[in-house]
């Protein structure tokens, strides 16, 4: 499985958090590349760096306009060569991902306690259908690591797949204000397809909001035209583009590692275990 990017967008060493898509050399995975200013960072299946985060954000970058929506520059890439992991890590580039872990008490958006040993930061598109399969297939089996205090998930919007994923965006912080965001996490991707990208219209997401217990609809609404949701959305495009990421999803930062695309489950709960290990 890998991320995912729409078919009809364009295509879009050394500070650099280690990245895998996968455990071992043995898994050969889809890759993406890494942009960040003029250096280029390989996606392999073992290991995959975050080359010159120093260098600062790409033009590729997702940007944001007078709305606020992601500017979609990605593609899909295919298979790479197999290498082995990266095991170095420097200062700099774990100051880097320590920055976009916000830890912060009370955040709607995060699951697990702030002081939690590792934390997972997702970056996602509420139409995203591979995104969907993570939420739904591989979120439920962290749980464990959320309850006994090791791991904290903390959720990044970044909208690629144009103007609806934004206004979806929009709802699940217009969610988040009435402290159901995870219930309208959980009930968008739920019914989310396996391909392809849903229709999330304004009717659609009040629908899901209703499904997700949010108790004042009007507010709801408001909310998703307010300027409060696009500063919270523009907050997360910018931690992207700051890491030079990829655009396009979902993408996963644990502890200092990263995942690109829906990895097996196991590849997340040893990526979780073997950074609990490290910060122990």
């Amino acid at each position: 499985m890998t991320h995912a990017s729409d078919p009809n967008e364009p295509d879009s060493a050394d500070t650099t958090p280690e990245v895998r898509t996968g455990t071992g050399a043995a898994r050969a995975r889809s890759r993406a590349p890494i942009v960040t200013g003029v250096v280029i960072a390989l996606v392999a299946a073992g290991a995959l760096s975050f080359a010159a985060l120093r260098a600062g954000p790409d033009t590729s970058a997702p940007t944001t306009g007078t709305t606020g929506a992601a500017t979609p520059t990605a593609s899909p890439s295919g298979p790479a060569p197999t290498s082995a992991p990266s095991t170095g890590q420097s200062d700099e580039a774990a100051a880097a991902i320590a920055a976009v872990q916000r830890r912060e008490k009370d955040d709607p958006f995060a699951l697990g306690r702030p002081d939690a040993k590792v934390v997972l930061v997702e970056f996602s598109d509420w139409r995203c259908p591979f995104c969907g399969l993570w939420a739904r297939s591989t979120k439920p089996e962290l749980q464990r690591f959320i309850d006994d205090g090791t791991l904290r998930i903390e959720y990044r919007d970044l909208p690629i797949f144009g103007e609806e994923s934004h206004l979806a965006a929009k709802a699940g912080r217009a969610a988040g204000e009435q402290g159901r965001f995870w219930q309208f996490y959980d009930a968008v991707f739920a019914a989310a397809p396996e391909r392809g990208h849903p229709t999330l219209d304004a009717a659609k997401l009040r629908e899901f909001a209703q499904k997700a217990g949010v108790p004042d609809l009007e507010k709801f609404d408001a909310d998703m035209s307010g300027t409060a949701v696009e500063e919270q959305i523009r907050r997360d495009v910018a931690d992207a583009q700051r890491l030079g990421a990829p655009n396009s999803v979902p993408l996963f930062l644990i502890g200092e590692e990263a995942l690109s695309g829906a990895q097996p489950t196991e590849v997340f709960v040893e990526a979780v275990e073997r950074q609990a290990a490290r910060a122990s």
